[in-house]
Protein backbone atom coordinates (compact mmCIF):
# COMPACT_ATOMS: atom_id res chain seq x y z
CA UNK A 1 0.00 0.00 0.00
CA UNK A 2 1.45 3.40 -0.91
CA UNK A 3 1.69 6.16 2.00
CA UNK A 4 -2.10 7.65 2.12
CA UNK A 5 -3.36 4.55 2.23
CA UNK A 6 -0.74 3.38 5.38
CA UNK A 7 -2.26 6.26 7.03
CA UNK A 8 -6.12 5.69 6.51
CA UNK A 9 -5.75 2.22 7.74
CA UNK A 10 -3.91 3.96 10.43
CA UNK A 11 -6.76 6.04 10.95
CA UNK A 12 -9.45 3.69 10.89
CA UNK A 13 -8.28 0.55 12.72
CA UNK A 14 -6.53 2.87 15.17
CA UNK A 15 -8.58 6.27 15.86
CA UNK A 16 -12.10 5.30 14.50
CA UNK A 17 -14.18 4.39 17.34
CA UNK A 18 -11.30 1.41 18.21
CA UNK A 19 -9.02 2.72 21.15
CA UNK A 20 -6.27 0.78 19.84
CA UNK A 21 -2.82 1.91 20.83
CA UNK A 22 -0.52 3.06 17.73
CA UNK A 23 2.91 2.99 19.51
CA UNK A 24 5.71 4.13 17.36
CA UNK A 25 8.13 1.44 16.68
CA UNK A 26 10.97 1.00 13.87
CA UNK A 27 12.84 -0.97 11.89
CA UNK A 28 12.35 -3.90 9.70
CA UNK A 29 13.37 -7.61 11.27
CA UNK A 30 17.02 -8.85 10.15
CA UNK A 31 17.94 -12.49 11.43
CA UNK A 32 17.12 -15.57 10.15
CA UNK A 33 14.31 -17.64 11.54
CA UNK A 34 13.96 -21.36 12.30
CA UNK A 35 12.91 -24.07 10.11
CA UNK A 36 9.15 -24.65 10.59
CA UNK A 37 8.32 -28.38 12.83
CA UNK A 38 9.52 -31.03 11.41
CA UNK A 39 5.87 -32.28 11.72
CA UNK A 40 4.70 -29.64 9.84
CA UNK A 41 1.85 -30.98 7.58
CA UNK A 42 -0.93 -30.08 5.09
CA UNK A 43 -3.75 -30.89 3.36
CA UNK A 44 -5.46 -29.07 0.16
CA UNK A 45 -7.36 -26.59 2.64
CA UNK A 46 -6.80 -23.22 2.83
CA UNK A 47 -6.02 -23.20 6.50
CA UNK A 48 -3.86 -25.53 5.83
CA UNK A 49 -1.77 -23.78 2.62
CA UNK A 50 -1.88 -19.89 3.74
CA UNK A 51 -1.12 -16.89 2.37
CA UNK A 52 0.70 -13.78 3.49
CA UNK A 53 0.77 -10.33 2.58
CA UNK A 54 4.46 -9.21 2.46
CA UNK A 55 3.78 -5.39 2.03
CA UNK A 56 5.17 -3.33 -0.58
CA UNK A 57 7.39 -5.33 -3.02
CA UNK A 58 9.15 -2.31 -4.32
CA UNK A 59 9.71 0.90 -3.38
CA UNK A 60 10.82 3.67 -4.70
CA UNK A 61 12.93 1.40 -7.57
CA UNK A 62 14.25 -1.18 -5.34
CA UNK A 63 12.93 -4.28 -4.45
CA UNK A 64 12.01 -4.29 -0.88
CA UNK A 65 10.81 -7.98 -0.76
CA UNK A 66 14.23 -9.51 0.24
CA UNK A 67 15.04 -13.65 -0.06
CA UNK A 68 15.10 -13.48 4.20
CA UNK A 69 11.29 -12.16 3.97
CA UNK A 70 10.90 -15.32 1.45
CA UNK A 71 12.48 -17.60 4.14
CA UNK A 72 10.69 -15.95 6.62
CA UNK A 73 6.87 -16.83 5.47
CA UNK A 74 8.31 -20.14 4.02
CA UNK A 75 9.15 -21.04 7.64
CA UNK A 76 5.91 -19.85 9.03
CA UNK A 77 4.18 -22.13 6.46
CA UNK A 78 2.94 -19.74 4.13
CA UNK A 79 1.90 -20.92 0.70
CA UNK A 80 0.87 -18.31 -1.43
CA UNK A 81 2.40 -14.12 -1.06
CA UNK A 82 -0.17 -11.80 -2.68
CA UNK A 83 1.79 -9.73 -4.76
CA UNK A 84 1.13 -6.23 -5.37
CA UNK A 85 1.98 -4.88 -8.88
CA UNK A 86 2.97 -1.05 -8.15
CA UNK A 87 3.69 0.83 -11.29
CA UNK A 88 5.71 3.59 -9.69
CA UNK A 89 7.19 5.53 -12.46
CA UNK A 90 5.66 3.26 -15.60
CA UNK A 91 5.63 -0.25 -16.58
CA UNK A 92 9.17 -0.08 -18.45
CA UNK A 93 11.76 -2.74 -18.76
CA UNK A 94 13.32 -2.30 -15.58
CA UNK A 95 10.36 -2.12 -13.55
CA UNK A 96 9.33 -5.36 -15.31
CA UNK A 97 12.58 -6.93 -14.11
CA UNK A 98 12.62 -6.16 -11.04
CA UNK A 99 9.35 -8.08 -10.53
CA UNK A 100 11.17 -11.24 -12.66
CA UNK A 101 13.50 -10.91 -9.89
CA UNK A 102 10.85 -10.95 -6.98
CA UNK A 103 9.49 -13.57 -8.73
CA UNK A 104 12.84 -15.53 -8.77
CA UNK A 105 13.03 -15.47 -5.44
CA UNK A 106 9.18 -16.91 -4.28
CA UNK A 107 10.29 -19.69 -6.14
CA UNK A 108 13.47 -20.38 -4.47
CA UNK A 109 11.62 -20.58 -1.34
CA UNK A 110 8.57 -22.74 -2.47
CA UNK A 111 6.01 -20.08 -2.47
CA UNK A 112 3.42 -19.35 -5.23
CA UNK A 113 2.81 -16.13 -6.18
CA UNK A 114 -1.03 -14.26 -6.45
CA UNK A 115 -1.12 -11.52 -8.54
CA UNK A 116 -2.89 -8.39 -7.58
CA UNK A 117 -3.62 -5.26 -10.05
CA UNK A 118 -4.87 -2.44 -8.68
CA UNK A 119 -4.75 1.00 -8.44
CA UNK A 120 -1.37 1.29 -8.21
CA UNK A 121 -0.68 -0.35 -10.95
CA UNK A 122 -1.72 2.24 -13.20
CA UNK A 123 -1.47 6.12 -13.30
CA UNK A 124 -5.04 7.07 -12.67
CA UNK A 125 -5.63 8.46 -8.87
CA UNK A 126 -8.99 8.57 -7.30
CA UNK A 127 -10.03 11.17 -8.82
CA UNK A 128 -9.70 10.21 -12.69
CA UNK A 129 -10.50 6.67 -11.98
CA UNK A 130 -14.17 7.95 -10.26
CA UNK A 131 -14.40 10.44 -13.08
CA UNK A 132 -17.54 9.59 -14.83
CA UNK A 133 -19.74 12.32 -15.34
CA UNK A 134 -21.70 10.57 -18.11
CA UNK A 135 -22.56 7.64 -15.81
CA UNK A 136 -21.35 5.36 -17.93
CA UNK A 137 -18.96 3.36 -16.25
CA UNK A 138 -15.99 4.40 -18.81
CA UNK A 139 -13.15 6.31 -18.78
CA UNK A 140 -9.44 6.51 -19.26
CA UNK A 141 -8.38 4.36 -15.97
CA UNK A 142 -10.75 1.10 -17.24
CA UNK A 143 -8.73 1.45 -20.16
CA UNK A 144 -5.54 2.02 -18.96
CA UNK A 145 -6.32 -1.27 -16.39
CA UNK A 146 -7.34 -3.18 -19.56
CA UNK A 147 -3.99 -2.32 -21.16
CA UNK A 148 -2.00 -3.10 -17.66
CA UNK A 149 -3.43 -6.52 -17.30
CA UNK A 150 -2.79 -7.77 -20.80
CA UNK A 151 0.97 -6.34 -20.20
CA UNK A 152 0.94 -8.68 -17.00
CA UNK A 153 -0.47 -11.43 -17.76
CA UNK A 154 1.32 -11.51 -20.90
CA UNK A 155 4.47 -12.06 -19.43
CA UNK A 156 4.07 -13.72 -16.02
CA UNK A 157 0.47 -15.77 -16.70
CA UNK A 158 2.80 -18.51 -17.14
CA UNK A 159 4.06 -18.18 -13.62
CA UNK A 160 1.11 -16.42 -11.43
CA UNK A 161 -2.63 -18.18 -12.05
CA UNK A 162 -4.75 -16.43 -9.90
CA UNK A 163 -4.85 -12.39 -10.18
CA UNK A 164 -6.48 -10.44 -7.96
CA UNK A 165 -8.39 -7.45 -9.44
CA UNK A 166 -8.36 -3.82 -7.44
CA UNK A 167 -8.76 -3.92 -3.61
CA UNK A 168 -11.50 -2.39 -1.31
CA UNK A 169 -13.08 0.05 -3.86
CA UNK A 170 -16.29 0.30 -0.75
CA UNK A 171 -13.89 1.66 1.29
CA UNK A 172 -14.98 5.13 1.50
CA UNK A 173 -13.08 8.21 3.80
CA UNK A 174 -15.06 11.12 3.54
CA UNK A 175 -18.31 11.90 4.75
CA UNK A 176 -19.81 13.40 1.06
CA UNK A 177 -18.18 10.02 -0.75
CA UNK A 178 -21.92 9.85 -2.60
CA UNK A 179 -21.93 12.98 -3.97
CA UNK A 180 -18.24 13.71 -4.39
CA UNK A 181 -16.81 10.11 -5.01
CA UNK A 182 -13.85 11.99 -7.36
CA UNK A 183 -12.76 12.53 -3.57
CA UNK A 184 -14.04 9.96 -1.19
CA UNK A 185 -10.95 9.52 0.24
CA UNK A 186 -9.67 5.64 0.86
CA UNK A 187 -10.14 3.70 -1.88
CA UNK A 188 -13.80 4.06 -3.12
CA UNK A 189 -14.45 3.45 -6.60
CA UNK A 190 -18.17 3.35 -8.02
CA UNK A 191 -19.94 0.28 -8.38
CA UNK A 192 -20.29 1.28 -12.31
CA UNK A 193 -16.60 1.70 -13.24
CA UNK A 194 -15.53 -1.03 -11.03
CA UNK A 195 -17.94 -3.21 -12.91
CA UNK A 196 -16.26 -1.63 -16.37
CA UNK A 197 -12.42 -2.51 -15.10
CA UNK A 198 -12.98 -6.18 -14.06
CA UNK A 199 -15.09 -6.30 -17.37
CA UNK A 200 -12.40 -4.91 -19.55
CA UNK A 201 -9.90 -7.46 -17.88
CA UNK A 202 -11.45 -9.93 -18.55
CA UNK A 203 -11.65 -8.90 -22.27
CA UNK A 204 -8.72 -8.72 -22.49
CA UNK A 205 -7.28 -11.60 -21.55
CA UNK A 206 -10.40 -13.78 -21.99
CA UNK A 207 -8.36 -16.86 -23.61
CA UNK A 208 -6.31 -17.29 -20.55
CA UNK A 209 -8.86 -16.90 -18.41
CA UNK A 210 -11.61 -19.37 -20.58
CA UNK A 211 -8.82 -21.75 -21.19
CA UNK A 212 -7.92 -21.80 -17.64
CA UNK A 213 -4.23 -20.96 -17.52
CA UNK A 214 -5.37 -18.45 -14.94
CA UNK A 215 -7.86 -17.07 -12.67
CA UNK A 216 -9.26 -13.43 -11.43
CA UNK A 217 -10.30 -13.22 -7.54
CA UNK A 218 -13.18 -10.00 -7.78
CA UNK A 219 -10.93 -7.17 -5.22
CA UNK A 220 -11.56 -7.96 -1.95
CA UNK A 221 -14.10 -5.69 -0.27
CA UNK A 222 -13.79 -4.11 3.35
CA UNK A 223 -16.10 -5.61 6.41
CA UNK A 224 -15.69 -3.99 9.83
CA UNK A 225 -17.35 -3.71 12.82
CA UNK A 226 -16.57 -0.05 13.61
CA UNK A 227 -19.11 1.55 15.44
CA UNK A 228 -20.92 -1.55 16.65
CA UNK A 229 -22.60 -4.26 13.66
CA UNK A 230 -21.45 -5.59 11.09
CA UNK A 231 -20.87 -3.90 7.71
CA UNK A 232 -20.12 -6.61 5.51
CA UNK A 233 -19.81 -5.02 1.81
CA UNK A 234 -23.08 -6.08 0.20
CA UNK A 235 -24.84 -3.19 -0.08
CA UNK A 236 -21.69 -2.01 -2.34
CA UNK A 237 -22.00 -5.72 -3.60
CA UNK A 238 -25.14 -5.33 -4.31
CA UNK A 239 -24.96 -2.43 -6.50
CA UNK A 240 -22.19 -3.98 -8.13
CA UNK A 241 -24.09 -6.92 -9.42
CA UNK A 242 -26.83 -4.35 -10.84
CA UNK A 243 -24.40 -3.01 -13.58
CA UNK A 244 -24.70 -3.73 -17.03
CA UNK A 245 -21.26 -5.40 -18.50
CA UNK A 246 -22.78 -9.23 -16.60
CA UNK A 247 -25.96 -8.90 -19.38
CA UNK A 248 -23.08 -7.88 -21.81
CA UNK A 249 -20.52 -10.89 -20.91
CA UNK A 250 -22.98 -13.63 -20.98
CA UNK A 251 -24.50 -12.59 -24.37
CA UNK A 252 -20.98 -11.88 -26.02
CA UNK A 253 -19.18 -14.97 -24.19
CA UNK A 254 -21.59 -17.08 -22.23
CA UNK A 255 -19.78 -16.16 -18.98
CA UNK A 256 -21.81 -13.89 -17.16
CA UNK A 257 -18.76 -13.32 -14.22
CA UNK A 258 -15.36 -13.53 -14.86
CA UNK A 259 -14.05 -14.28 -11.52
CA UNK A 260 -13.76 -17.61 -9.72
CA UNK A 261 -13.63 -16.56 -6.42
CA UNK A 262 -14.94 -13.35 -4.15
CA UNK A 263 -12.73 -11.55 -2.53
CA UNK A 264 -13.19 -10.22 1.37
CA UNK A 265 -11.57 -8.57 4.20
CA UNK A 266 -13.22 -9.01 7.28
CA UNK A 267 -11.76 -7.16 9.73
CA UNK A 268 -13.97 -7.55 12.06
CA UNK A 269 -13.61 -7.09 16.22
CA UNK A 270 -10.38 -4.82 15.72
CA UNK A 271 -10.10 -3.68 19.63
CA UNK A 272 -9.78 -7.06 21.17
CA UNK A 273 -10.58 -10.79 21.34
CA UNK A 274 -12.81 -11.81 18.54
CA UNK A 275 -14.87 -15.10 19.08
CA UNK A 276 -15.56 -15.61 15.35
CA UNK A 277 -19.31 -15.42 15.36
CA UNK A 278 -18.39 -11.70 13.19
CA UNK A 279 -16.60 -13.58 10.81
CA UNK A 280 -19.14 -15.65 10.13
CA UNK A 281 -21.89 -13.11 9.89
CA UNK A 282 -19.52 -11.84 7.51
CA UNK A 283 -19.61 -14.46 5.34
CA UNK A 284 -23.21 -15.03 5.43
CA UNK A 285 -23.89 -11.82 4.04
CA UNK A 286 -21.56 -11.95 1.17
CA UNK A 287 -22.49 -15.72 0.21
CA UNK A 288 -26.12 -14.59 0.72
CA UNK A 289 -25.79 -11.98 -2.00
CA UNK A 290 -23.81 -13.82 -4.59
CA UNK A 291 -25.67 -16.42 -4.32
CA UNK A 292 -29.48 -14.19 -5.23
CA UNK A 293 -27.34 -12.92 -7.98
CA UNK A 294 -26.47 -16.41 -9.57
CA UNK A 295 -22.88 -15.82 -8.28
CA UNK A 296 -21.57 -19.40 -7.23
CA UNK A 297 -17.54 -18.15 -6.84
CA UNK A 298 -15.98 -19.42 -4.21
CA UNK A 299 -14.92 -16.84 -1.50
CA UNK A 300 -11.04 -15.69 -1.17
CA UNK A 301 -10.42 -14.02 2.37
CA UNK A 302 -7.13 -12.11 0.61
CA UNK A 303 -6.54 -9.76 3.71
CA UNK A 304 -7.50 -10.78 7.56
CA UNK A 305 -5.59 -9.83 10.67
CA UNK A 306 -5.52 -7.80 13.70
CA UNK A 307 -3.06 -5.29 15.50
CA UNK A 308 -1.13 -6.13 17.71
CA UNK A 309 -2.19 -3.34 20.14
CA UNK A 310 -4.83 -5.84 21.02
CA UNK A 311 -1.89 -7.49 22.96
CA UNK A 312 0.31 -10.02 21.58
CA UNK A 313 -1.20 -13.28 22.93
CA UNK A 314 -4.97 -12.06 21.88
CA UNK A 315 -3.19 -11.54 18.69
CA UNK A 316 -2.38 -15.36 18.11
CA UNK A 317 -5.59 -16.18 19.64
CA UNK A 318 -7.57 -14.18 16.96
CA UNK A 319 -5.42 -16.29 14.27
CA UNK A 320 -6.15 -19.06 16.00
CA UNK A 321 -9.89 -18.34 15.96
CA UNK A 322 -10.48 -16.75 12.50
CA UNK A 323 -8.28 -20.33 11.18
CA UNK A 324 -11.26 -22.04 13.16
CA UNK A 325 -13.84 -20.23 11.47
CA UNK A 326 -12.40 -20.02 8.18
CA UNK A 327 -11.73 -24.09 8.25
CA UNK A 328 -15.20 -24.58 8.90
CA UNK A 329 -16.74 -22.84 5.56
CA UNK A 330 -16.26 -24.91 2.35
CA UNK A 331 -16.88 -21.84 0.26
CA UNK A 332 -13.45 -20.15 1.31
CA UNK A 333 -10.81 -21.59 -0.89
CA UNK A 334 -7.93 -18.77 0.23
CA UNK A 335 -6.67 -17.26 3.52
CA UNK A 336 -4.18 -14.52 3.33
CA UNK A 337 -2.92 -13.40 6.58
CA UNK A 338 -1.97 -9.61 7.24
CA UNK A 339 1.06 -8.85 7.44
CA UNK A 340 4.94 -10.03 7.93
CA UNK A 341 5.86 -6.54 8.57
CA UNK A 342 4.79 -3.74 10.94
CA UNK A 343 4.50 -0.06 8.88
CA UNK A 344 5.63 2.01 12.22
CA UNK A 345 5.81 5.47 10.22
CA UNK A 346 2.00 5.05 9.34
CA UNK A 347 0.67 3.57 12.48
CA UNK A 348 0.10 -0.12 11.47
CA UNK A 349 1.37 -3.35 13.75
CA UNK A 350 -0.47 -5.98 11.81
CA UNK A 351 3.32 -7.90 11.26
CA UNK A 352 3.50 -11.39 12.81
CA UNK A 353 7.40 -10.13 13.34
CA UNK A 354 8.36 -7.29 15.99
CA UNK A 355 10.81 -4.45 14.66
CA UNK A 356 14.15 -6.84 14.94
CA UNK A 357 12.54 -9.75 13.21
CA UNK A 358 11.51 -11.65 16.33
CA UNK A 359 8.73 -13.47 15.90
CA UNK A 360 5.66 -12.70 17.62
CA UNK A 361 3.38 -15.41 19.15
CA UNK A 362 0.98 -14.85 16.43
CA UNK A 363 3.88 -15.84 14.21
CA UNK A 364 4.14 -19.32 15.99
CA UNK A 365 0.10 -19.69 15.77
CA UNK A 366 0.19 -19.88 12.06
CA UNK A 367 3.16 -22.22 12.31
CA UNK A 368 1.10 -24.05 14.79
CA UNK A 369 -2.60 -23.88 12.40
CA UNK A 370 -0.29 -25.53 9.12
CA UNK A 371 1.41 -27.99 11.50
CA UNK A 372 -2.01 -29.56 12.73
CA UNK A 373 -3.24 -29.83 9.33
CA UNK A 374 -4.00 -33.74 8.03
CA UNK A 375 -2.36 -35.14 5.46
CA UNK A 376 1.67 -35.85 4.26
CA UNK A 377 4.30 -33.24 3.53
CA UNK A 378 6.75 -31.91 5.75
CA UNK A 379 8.58 -28.53 6.25
CA UNK A 380 9.10 -26.60 2.96
CA UNK A 381 7.16 -29.46 0.87
CA UNK A 382 5.48 -28.37 -2.56
CA UNK A 383 4.05 -25.71 -3.23
CA UNK A 384 0.12 -26.00 -3.97
CA UNK A 385 -1.81 -26.41 -7.40
CA UNK A 386 -2.55 -22.63 -6.07
CA UNK A 387 -6.44 -23.10 -6.31
CA UNK A 388 -6.82 -25.95 -8.94
CA UNK A 389 -6.18 -25.06 -12.61
CA UNK A 390 -9.21 -25.63 -14.48
CA UNK A 391 -11.44 -26.47 -11.94
CA UNK A 392 -14.81 -24.46 -11.42
CA UNK A 393 -15.84 -22.37 -8.66
CA UNK A 394 -17.58 -22.76 -5.49
CA UNK A 395 -20.98 -25.32 -5.95
CA UNK A 396 -20.59 -26.45 -9.02
CA UNK A 397 -19.89 -24.96 -12.41
CA UNK A 398 -18.59 -21.68 -13.72
CA UNK A 399 -20.07 -18.90 -12.04
CA UNK A 400 -23.34 -18.05 -13.72
CA UNK A 401 -22.76 -18.42 -17.27
CA UNK A 402 -19.99 -21.09 -18.02
CA UNK A 403 -19.49 -22.75 -21.34
CA UNK A 404 -16.72 -21.76 -23.68
CA UNK A 405 -16.47 -17.68 -24.63
CA UNK A 406 -16.79 -16.63 -28.39
CA UNK A 407 -14.62 -14.01 -28.78
CA UNK A 408 -16.09 -11.39 -26.89
CA UNK A 409 -15.91 -7.68 -27.96
CA UNK A 410 -12.41 -7.57 -29.39
CA UNK A 411 -10.57 -3.95 -30.19
CA UNK A 412 -7.27 -2.58 -30.80
CA UNK A 413 -6.24 -2.78 -27.27
CA UNK A 414 -3.42 -0.34 -27.53
CA UNK A 415 0.02 -0.49 -25.97
CA UNK A 416 0.46 -0.48 -22.33
CA UNK A 417 3.08 2.17 -20.92
CA UNK A 418 5.36 -0.66 -20.32
CA UNK A 419 5.75 -1.50 -24.22
CA UNK A 420 3.76 -5.23 -24.73
CA UNK A 421 0.63 -4.88 -26.92
CA UNK A 422 -2.51 -5.41 -25.22
CA UNK A 423 -4.37 -8.51 -26.22
CA UNK A 424 -7.31 -7.65 -27.67
CA UNK A 425 -10.62 -6.75 -25.78
CA UNK A 426 -11.44 -2.69 -26.02
CA UNK A 427 -13.78 -1.18 -23.80
CA UNK A 428 -16.45 -3.05 -22.71
CA UNK A 429 -19.63 -0.99 -24.51
CA UNK A 430 -22.20 -1.62 -22.32
CA UNK A 431 -22.63 2.14 -21.24
CA UNK A 432 -25.40 3.43 -19.80
CA UNK A 433 -25.79 0.95 -17.30
CA UNK A 434 -25.42 1.51 -13.95
CA UNK A 435 -28.48 1.01 -12.58
CA UNK A 436 -28.88 3.78 -9.98
CA UNK A 437 -26.13 6.27 -10.56
CA UNK A 438 -24.12 7.04 -7.90
CA UNK A 439 -23.27 4.04 -5.63
CA UNK A 440 -26.25 2.71 -3.56
CA UNK A 441 -24.06 1.29 -0.74
CA UNK A 442 -26.20 3.13 1.71
CA UNK A 443 -23.87 3.80 4.32
CA UNK A 444 -21.76 0.72 4.37
CA UNK A 445 -18.32 0.03 4.72
CA UNK A 446 -17.42 3.33 6.87
CA UNK A 447 -13.76 1.80 7.13
CA UNK A 448 -11.55 5.04 6.11
CA UNK A 449 -13.62 7.65 8.58
CA UNK A 450 -10.52 9.85 8.28
CA UNK A 451 -8.87 8.70 5.28
CA UNK A 452 -7.27 11.66 2.71
CA UNK A 453 -7.35 10.67 -0.27
CA UNK A 454 -7.52 8.27 -3.27
CA UNK A 455 -4.95 5.82 -4.81
CA UNK A 456 -2.24 8.02 -5.86
CA UNK A 457 0.93 6.70 -4.28
CA UNK A 458 2.52 8.54 -1.34
CA UNK A 459 5.38 9.00 0.25
CA UNK A 460 6.58 7.06 3.52
CA UNK A 461 8.15 3.35 3.82
CA UNK A 462 7.00 0.44 2.75
CA UNK A 463 3.90 -0.84 3.73
CA UNK A 464 2.96 -3.66 6.07
CA UNK A 465 0.79 -5.14 4.03
CA UNK A 466 0.13 -6.75 0.64
CA UNK A 467 -2.99 -5.04 -0.20
CA UNK A 468 -2.31 -2.34 -2.48
CA UNK A 469 -3.46 0.66 -0.36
Amino acid sequence: MDGTRNERRAAWLCVASLALACDDVGGRWGRTLGAAPADHARDSGPACTPGMNPGAPVWEGQITLTKADAEAMRDAGVRTVRLDFRRESGWDDDALARYDAILDTLDAAGLVAHGLVTYEAISQPQERYNDDPDGDGINQAVAEYGDVIALLVGRYGHRIHRWELWNEPNCWGNDDWQENPQHAGCTYTLPRVTAHLVAEAYLRVQDRVDGGDIEFVMGGLLAHTIGGPVSSGADWLEAFYAQGPWDYLEQQTGRRYPWRAMGIHPYVDQGGATDGSNIGAVLDAIEATMDAHGDGATLAVTEIGWASAVGAQTQADNLHRAFEVLRGRSRVDEITWFSLHDAPAHGLHFGVLDDDGTPRPVYDALRGEVASCNGGGGEGGDAPADGGEGEEPGDGGEADGGGEADGGAEADGGEADGGAEADGGGETDAGGEDGGGETDAGGEADGGAEADGGGETGGGEPDAGGETG
